[in-house]
């Protein structure tokens, strides 16, 4: 399922809340020779992680004092040195954008240091004050519009990550304008992200209306208009300079979502708060795309994705009709893309460059503004190139083995473009201006929010389903892949050729553009309105290994099957590593898969800071029943060489560890996850062992929260 371009502002406001710009960036021209939290470490991660890492937010652990971040120091490290965290895709030196995220070279530098010198506390009188963030309720104050999603939606414990549509009646019986929306979930930890369009046509009810489950699956609706979106991290904001999107009386909004399994049953029924502005804007807010139409005239439909191919390139150009200021950017593709940008080519021959992402990931789509609009004079033009990687060796394939892919609206499929948000310097020309708007605003809805176009006061019924001319006309642009203003041949996707034949006036089996516009002409009066390699490391050979209770009286030998039993095999956990979290669900089918086999599984909780009653709290909110042991001195972890959680080891009945690694390779990396595991190594090992034979790669690196940081 595709996530229409809705140009959004604030969908990646950051995660600095009220009250943290205020907050000094750290990092001191030169790193400093003892470096301390209290000092160093504990400014950089107030303001860059606090607000989302804290109780209530969507983050899977609180960053908010000494022991929170000494526990996940090494975890910190590594997901900073990558730029994982904090996420911001955009790449340096290619824009500059509101709440920027980045850290700084120097920053980077500190922490690591700090972990690397043994993570020391320092004076606790250098301790910054915590940032004062919002206490509850809503952050832009009581909006004017709450509406929330009739009924809860049921998100299971793993698999697939879900794009679901949600109607919501808005019932608003005269034209509005909207300044801002605020999201509220009830499972943060499940929502990534939710794009806000709306449709005056009620297509959307109808679909919803279809599908048995709360929603639909698919976004084959007339987008009519759009209200922003957000995305993990992001803080509601107002738009900027008085600018305000559309909304015509009587749309419905439909939400997208994009829900990603926690590892345990959730159910989501979000809240969403509305601002009115209070009178009309004064400048409308416009929107382009390039390519347009999110590549449908590019070599993605005409073509395809070869499987192997690693750099498949389309390009999109936009030639600037008259001085506009851009005022936001971001773009949109699925899976396989890799990289994006943006340059615009000045009338004078100088470059600017507007927009990059040298490692695009599905999961974290946004829109950025710029901190001041960007100046293009009439007569510039925006290039883009969007390059995509269908070979097995990249980690976000959703396809094991790949398989040729092609422009589409569903997830496996592709599409990609750079979208621009931009307005008029001189409102004045755009009483002329006929190329497309995405979204309008600025005189009244009519004009350019019920369809977005400056015909849109009455727009296309009959074969042209509700259309204003210049979206029409700018799908035919789209698919003229030569420019000769004629589309012909492969030019034409499959499910438009009947339009084709009842438009092409003298039946010559072309499309030119004068048919079109008569075609639309006609059309008017009948308008109607309205997302490892192995190590060579050996394993140990522990002893007979302790004898230990679980959590229910029980006494193991973890490290020594019992009689009958074939192999023991020990899951290291902890209640919040986020990866850990994400394959409870996976170890639990395991388990139960190889029960019959003779096959002991152990639940081994390795945080010192987690009491036997908070491990079997999370054992059951997981769904674990596997018995449970702590290894608070992580006697376990050194006789097997575990080093992450989550981390299997597989004792055979001799007691040596004959496997100890990740479960499958669901993660390339941290924060790069496959929709599919291609490998399940803990399967694999365990079928070995129980056949006698030799494990074929007795030592596989896990990908999750290093267990080294977890210490008395």
């Amino acid at each position: 399922m595709h996530a229409q371009i809705g140009l959004i502002f604030g969908v990646v406001a950051g995660c600095l809340g009220p009250g943290l710009r205020d907050v000094p960036a750290a990092g001191p021209a030169g790193t400093p020779e003892h470096v301390t939290f209290t000092e160093h470490v504990a400014p950089i991660v107030f303001n860059h992680c606090a607000s989302c890492h804290r109780p209530g937010e969507a983050a899977p652990f609180p960053l908010l004092n000494y022991r929170d971040v000494k526990k996940h120091g090494h975890l910190i490290r590594g997901v900073v040195d990558e730029r994982t965290m904090p996420p911001w895709p955009p790449a340096e030196g290619w824009g500059h954008f509101q709440d920027e995220r980045r850290l700084a070279r120097e920053q980077i530098e500190l922490i690591d240091r700090w972990v690397e010198s043994g993570m020391a506390e320092g004076p606790a009188e250098k301790l910054p004050p915590l940032p004062a963030f919002a206490a509850g309720g809503w952050t832009l104050g009581t909006p004017d519009l709450v509406v929330t999603l009739p009924e809860a939606y049921p998100v299971p414990a793993d698999g697939k990550d879900i794009y679901r549509m949600f109607v919501l009646p808005l019932n608003q019986k005269e034209d509005r304008w909207v300044t801002a929306v605020e999201i509220r979930p009830t499972a943060r930890s499940v929502v990534h992200h939710a794009l806000y369009f709306l449709d005056s046509t009620g297509a959307a009810r109808k679909l919803d209306e279809a599908d048995l489950g709360p929603g639909f699956g698919r976004m084959g609706f007339p987008r009519t208009g759009t209200l922003g979106g957000w995305a993990v991290g992001a803080t509601a904001r107002r738009l900027p300079l008085g600018l305000a999107f559309p909304l015509a009386a009587g749309s419905d909004l439909v939400v997208q979502m994009h829900l990603h399994p926690s590892g345990k049953p959730e159910r989501e029924q979000t809240s969403f708060g509305i601002y009115f502005a209070k009178e009309p804007p004064r400048r409308r807010l416009l929107g382009t795309q390039a390519p347009m139409l999110f590549g449908i005239g590019t070599a993605l439909r005409t073509k395809g994705i070869e499987p192997g191919d690693r750099d498949f390139t389309i390009h999109g150009t936009w030639k600037v009709p008259f001085d506009v200021d851009v005022v936001g950017i971001g773009g949109h593709a699925h899976y396989l893309c890799k990289t994006m940008k943006a340059v615009a080519e000045l009338p004078d021959g100088k470059e600017v460059k507007l927009f990059a992402i040298d490692d695009w990931d599905f999961n974290w789509q946004g829109r950025y503004n710029y901190v001041e609009p960007v100046r293009l004079p009439k007569g510039a033009v925006v290039r883009t190139t969007l390059v995509y990687d269908n070979s097995a060796e990249n980690p976000r394939n959703p396809s094991n083995p790949p398989v040729k892919v092609r422009w589409g609206e569903g997830s496996l499929d592709e599409m990609g473009s750079v979208g621009l948000m931009f307005v008029a310097v001189n409102e004045g020309d755009l009483a002329s201006y006929r190329g497309p708007a995405i979204f309008g605003g600025g005189d009244t809805v009519s004009r350019l929010g019920r369809r977005a176009g400056p015909a849109a006061a009455k727009g296309l019924g009959g074969v042209f389903g509700g259309r204003d001319p210049a979206q029409v006309m700018t799908l035919f642009d789209a698919l003229d892949a030569d420019q000769d203003g004629k589309l012909k041949g492969d030019e034409l996707p499959a499910r438009l050729r009947l339009l084709m034949f009842r438009l092409d006036a003298n039946h010559d089996g072309i499309l030119d553009r004068a048919e079109m516009e008569k075609a639309i002409a006609d059309a008017r009066g009948d308008a109607a309105e309205p997302g490892p390699g192995t190590s060579a490391t050996p394993l140990p050979v522990p002893s007979t290994g302790p004898t230990m209770a679980d959590l229910d009286g029980r006494a193991w030998n973890p490290l020594r099957p019992a009689e009958g039993t074939k192999a023991n095999v020990l899951v290291f956990l902890t209640r919040d590593c986020p990866v850990g979290n994400t394959y409870t669900s996976e170890i639990g089918r395991i388990a139960n898969d190889y029960s019959a086999r003779h096959v002991a599984f152990l639940a081994v909780y390795v945080d010192p800071d987690m009491t036997a009653d908070e491990a079997k709290a999370h054992a059951k909110e997981y769904g674990l029943t596997l018995p449970i042991v702590r290894d608070v001195d992580h006697v376990l972890v050194k006789q097997t060489g575990a080093e992450v959680v989550p981390e299997a080891a597989v004792i055979g009945e001799s007691g040596r560890v004959a496997y100890c690694g990740r479960i499958d390779d669901r993660f390339g990396k941290l924060g790069r996850q496959r929709t599919e595991p291609s490998r399940h190594d803990l399967r694999d090992a365990l079928d070995a062992v129980l056949a006698g034979k030799p494990v074929a790669q007795a030592r596989v690196p896990a990908i999750g929260c290093p267990i080294a940081d977890m210490k008395k």
